[in-house]
């Protein structure tokens, strides 16, 4: 029998272990758009690299807190050190080659917003060195509803009149230091 006054804790201390839900970060402003753009360069480093997030983060010039508030699905903690997860649901807003020009993708995983880098820097090889190998991987393929544009001569035609902006991958973000 329990003394007078003493109530059991472990409704309570179940709600503690319960884990909490983190919604994602939603870009209201430019500002905000370019320190996503940073959190997730810093993410997609320590990714590529092997390194954790703390020296991605300083080499990017941003902080893992800040990482953590605008990323935090793609943040994991082991060992006392912060590591990207090797996958993330955050979305992301790309441009793509259209048939008239640059477009907007949005799109909600970080395995399409890979496919889509690579594809542009496949679009990148074949206008600046004139090597066309890289889009083959590219034939027939599509992710979020975007076909991917494979014909040399289409992507020619829209290179030289200029519609091509193929150094900035997210949308309406300018990188900056």
């Amino acid at each position: 029998m329990r003394p007078r006054g003493h109530t059991r804790k472990r409704g309570k201390q179940r709600r503690e272990h319960r884990k909490r839900h983190v919604r994602p970060f939603t870009v209201r402003s430019k500002r905000e758009a370019q320190i996503l753009e940073k959190a997730l360069a810093a993410v997609s480093l320590s990714r590529r690299e092997g390194i954790d997030l703390r020296h991605a983060a300083k080499i990017e010039g941003t902080r893992v807190s800040t990482i953590r508030r605008y990323a935090p699905s793609a943040v994991e903690k082991h060992a006392g050190k912060y590591w990207p997860k090797p996958s993330d649901r955050i979305r992301r807003a790309l441009n793509v080659p259209r048939n008239k020009g640059m477009g907007l993708l949005t799109v909600g995983t970080f395995r399409s917003a890979s496919k889509i880098a690579r594809y542009s820097n496949a679009v990148r090889n074949l206008i600046y060195k004139n090597d066309p190998s890289g889009l083959a991987e590219f034939r027939g393929k599509k992710v979020a509803g975007y076909r991917f544009i494979t014909n040399v001569a289409k992507l020619k035609q829209l290179a030289g009149a200029g519609l091509l902006r193929l150094d900035q991958l997210y949308a309406g973000v300018t990188r900056g230091r």
